[in-house]
């Protein structure tokens, strides 16, 4: 394997192994220890056609203090109807307070088969991308749902609101915000670290065979 596929490999194990590591990665985001997440309440959104009269996106806001790039994306959801998967994109600010979609780069997809109302879960989204994100930059985490679907993003009692559309007419505010965290890719001096961390790990574990 080339050192960068093990740098990469050693962020991954540190990063979600370690609930200290998510902590130091993370650029924005109310999930916490789920305690301000709500079960059976949230906000829906579809696929296209949908089962509503209508289809619907959900989208929340962070914005960056410091240049960083994306490492990893969490959001909280339950099903309500169908399946198929959830589809996560990111988009900049289109500069009146909403997703730029002309912009948006698709980030990857989850499922859940929990329902509304007897749980919710909080899957890391699989990347396809990995963008570099700008200081000072709003960008927007953008859901859509499967074809024949409805998804439900969990409310959050704390974060920035949340915002809907529905028929891509145009972005409106929501009264409350959505369970989501998003993180950074670790600087190359903990992928480092963590390179050794595992290889020791490695060593001991033949020592003992």
């Amino acid at each position: 394997m080339k050192a960068s596929g093990l740098l990469v490999l050693a962020g991954v194990v540190l990063f979600s192994a370690s609930a200290a590591a998510q902590s130091s990665f993370l650029l924005a985001g109310n999930i916490g220890d789920g305690s301000g997440i709500v079960n059976g309440s949230g906000a829906t959104f579809t696929g296209n056609p949908s089962p509503f009269f209508f289809v619907s996106r959900q989208a929340i806001p962070f914005t960056l203090a410091s240049t960083a790039q994306l490492g990893a994306v969490q959001v909280t959801i339950s099903n309500l109807f169908g399946g198929g998967g959830v589809f996560v994109s990111l988009a900049p600010d289109n500069g009146s307070g909403a997703p730029d979609d002309a912009r948006a780069v698709p980030l990857g997809a989850v499922d859940t088969g929990t329902m509304l109302g007897s749980g919710y879960e909080a899957p890391f989204v699989p990347l396809t991308s990995f963008p570099q994100l700008d200081a000072g930059q709003t960008y927007w985490i953008v859901l859509r749902g499967a074809p024949n679907s409805v998804y439900v993003w969990n409310r959050s009692n704390t974060g920035p609101l949340g915002s809907f559309i529905q028929d891509e007419t145009s972005w409106s505010p929501n009264t409350f915000s959505y369970g989501f965290a998003v993180y950074a890719v670790p600087e190359p001096a903990t992928l480092a670290a963590g390179v050794l961390a595992v290889g020791a790990l490695g060593w001991r574990w033949r020592r003992r065979r």
